[in-house]
This record gives C-alpha cells, structure tokens and sequence, in this order.
C-alpha cells in the first residue's frame, strides 16, 4: 500500500489526507474511492511482481538447462573384446548307405499278404520287391525312415551346439549414477585410472572394471541420483550392436571428449577452467557405466533403482564379472575438467532417466 501510494498522483495523496483528516460524515464516500484506488495500484504492483519474478527465474532456469551451455567434455575409458561372430559352418551331409536290393515305390494303397501286422489294406508307398519277400523289405523302410528321423534331431541338436560356440549369447545393462560435485577425490581417481589403464586386453579392461566399481562403493555418501538399464540378453552379435549404440548415446551427451582411453588407443584435450553457472548452483557430476559380458552375472542388476541399497547391488554385480566373461567396458564421467560440475537442471536434461535415490 505504501508503494501504491508513492506511485500514486500527488493530487490524489494530498486529498487523501485532507479529507481523512476530516471526521464529517458527508465525505466519507470519497473516502471510500480514494481507498480503492490505492488498493487497485497495490494489487497491480503486486501483480507486475509476481510476474516479473516469474519470467526472471524461467529465463535462468532455461539458461542453466541450455545443451549449449553443458559442461566442457567428459572423460571415456574402455574398450571391446568382442571377437567376431563367424557364419556357423553347415552341417556334415547325412552319411549315405548302400541302397537295399532294387525296389519300386509307389504311394498307392496295396494289399500285402506278408505283412508283419498280420496281413490287410494300408495306405503306405507300396514295395515291389525284384527280389525276395515283401515283410522283409517293409522292415528295411521303417529302419531307413527312423534312422533319418534320428539323424534330423541330431543334426539340429548339432546346428545349436555351433551356433552357441560362434555366436554365444551375451548380456549388457548400463548403470548411471548422479554425485555431488564435491567428490573431486572419485574424480581425480578416474581420470589418473583413464591416463595409465591397458585397455587393449581383457584383463585390463577388467581390471578399468573393478577399479571403477571399488572407487563408486567406497563413496555411498555421493549418491544422489540413479538408473539402470536392466539386463538384455541376446545374441553377442546383437550386442555389439547394442552395445555401440548405448555408447553413442552417451558420448553425444558431451561437447566434447576431454579425456579418451579406448582400446589403448588415447586422446586428451585441454582442460577448461570452470566457468560461470549464471547464478544457479552446479553441484553434480554423472557417471555412465556400460558393461557387456557373458553368463548371467549381470542378471541381478535391478531393473529399476529406488534407493542406494539398489544402487550397490547393482554396483556388486558389475563387480562380480570375472574377466573371462567380459566382453566389453565402457566408463563415461561428465564433466571431466577439474572444478567442472552439473547443475540439476543440466544433469536432468542429459539424463531425464535419473531417479532420486
């Protein structure tokens, strides 16, 4: 009221205190106008406010989320040992067996006196022995039908033996979590493990693995956010592709690759300073985990995280992957530069699967 009154015309405000001044009871319509505009500008710069407090928080809120003004780069260590998938040889022809006597088949019923079921009409291929009795050679049809029936469900059983052993069946998941900013140790813990990793073998990208998944577990208190994949099972030649893509999908995330180890084969940037966040805080980093390995260690991934319990069962079975069974290893930290950080709306922008822990 008291800014309404201020933006209020002087004439106004001295009539105002004029005649509230006044006690006569003649004026006190007036009065009553006189107030109602006063409470007709207060509403109004209320109103304006409100309003302008509005626009000012959207337009900072859009600014913080903008992909353009994400962080710098991120760091990416890893690497594939997935051995490609050769076309599974056919299998061995059925062995040939010298023929019986020469016979005549025709698919017309007959009678046959010599039957071994007694004799009587069958609606069977008729056998026109050249030599010899009719029950003998009906004996021989049946052993060479069941034989090749034997030697079909063999060789099927043989055709999925193969293509287990060239084109096994694999699984794959992809575990995110989001940390305070404030675990700089975790962060500097990943990036000395990306300079100095082997990850050209399997034994050093399982060893990327268990360091990861150690430096995660011993930092439960920098959990904030989480999410997971769940567990696909497929095809190994159906997730390398899977697993390509899954990379991809979190590699377009960053403006760029600050720091890369894949497959021994490294890259580095320089590191940018941090920047200004335009008033909102930044307090968050991300870290991706992609695994893809043979078995069913990773069958107990949770399928969905709700809480920090999840998130270290979830940690235990990528940890639980033995270096024989991994088949490829991919961890992705945004944002990499020291000092770098996320604000929440630009880590849920990258990553609307999050999930409060």
């Amino acid at each position: 009221i008291r800014r309404a009154v201020c933006a209020a015309p002087r004439n106004v405000v001295r009539g105002c205190s004029v005649r509230m001044d006044v006690g006569d009871k003649k004026h006190e319509p007036e009065q009553k106008s006189v107030l109602q505009v006063i409470s007709k500008h207060a509403k109004e710069v209320v109103q304006r406010s409100i309003m302008a407090a509005a626009v000012l928080a959207t337009v900072m809120l859009l600014a913080g989320a903008s992909p353009s003004e994400a962080a710098s780069g991120g760091g990416r260590v890893g690497g594939s040992n997935f051995r490609s998938a050769p076309v599974a040889p056919r299998s061995a022809p059925a062995p040939q067996y010298s023929a019986p006597p020469p016979v005549v088949v025709a698919p017309t019923p007959y009678f046959s006196p010599f039957s071994p079921f007694g004799g009587g009409m069958f609606f069977s291929p008729m056998i026109l022995p050249m030599g010899g009795g009719g029950g003998f050679f009906s004996l021989i049809l049946f052993a060479a039908f069941a034989a090749f029936l034997v030697q079909s469900i063999q060789s099927r059983a043989v055709d999925a033996e193969i293509e287990d052993a060239f084109d096994p069946r694999v699984q794959l998941t992809t575990v995110k979590i989001g940390m305070l900013a404030t675990a700089e140790e975790l962060k500097r813990d990943l990036e000395r493990m990306g300079r100095g990793a082997d990850t050209s073998t399997s034994r050093g990208l399982h060893s990327v693995l268990q360091e990861t998944v150690l430096a995660l577990v011993r930092n439960p208190d920098y959990w904030v956010f989480g999410s997971s994949s769940g567990c696909r099972t497929d095809r190994m030649s159906s997730i390398e592709d899977a697993f390509e893509s899954a990379s991809m999908a979190e590699r377009v995330k960053l403006r760029e690759e600050t720091l890369s180890n894949i497959n021994s084969v490294q890259r580095s940037a320089v590191e940018s300073t941090a920047g200004e966040s335009g008033g909102i805080p930044s307090e968050y980093i991300v870290v991706s985990v992609i695994v893809a390995a043979a078995g069913d260690s990773l069958s107990e991934v949770p399928s969905q995280l709700n809480s920090a319990e999840d998130l270290r069962r979830a940690l235990m079975a990528l940890g639980s992957v033995s270096a024989d069974s991994l088949q490829a290893v991919e961890i992705i930290w945004a944002p990499q530069g020291k000092g770098e950080s996320l604000s929440r709306a630009e880590m849920l922008l990258d990553h609307p699967e999050l999930r409060a822990l």
